[in-house]
């Protein structure tokens, strides 16, 4: 993947991220519809690959497709 194509999706992480910290809701919201857990503002794991490049992309394993929604999957996992 080309450091342009790289760049580009870790611009959409950063919006969608962004959006759904603004949600106010936890992750068990957002997964499961439960009442409980932290808000992702406070999370975190959520807030380290949120403000962590490095760390998105160590999230995922050697060969995986590096792309918004696996990263947005795993970090709320």
């Amino acid at each position: 993947m080309s450091a342009e194509a790289k760049e580009k999706v870790h611009q959409e992480i950063d919006e969608r991220m962004q959006e759904l910290e603004d949600t106010g809701l936890t992750r068990y919201e957002i997964l499961f519809e439960m009442q409980k857990g932290m808000r992702l503002a406070d999370d975190p794991f959520f807030q380290f690959i949120k403000n962590s490049k490095t760390g998105r992309e160590m999230l995922l394993k050697p060969g995986e497709e590096f792309s918004a929604d696996r990263v947005i999957e795993l970090a709320l996992r």
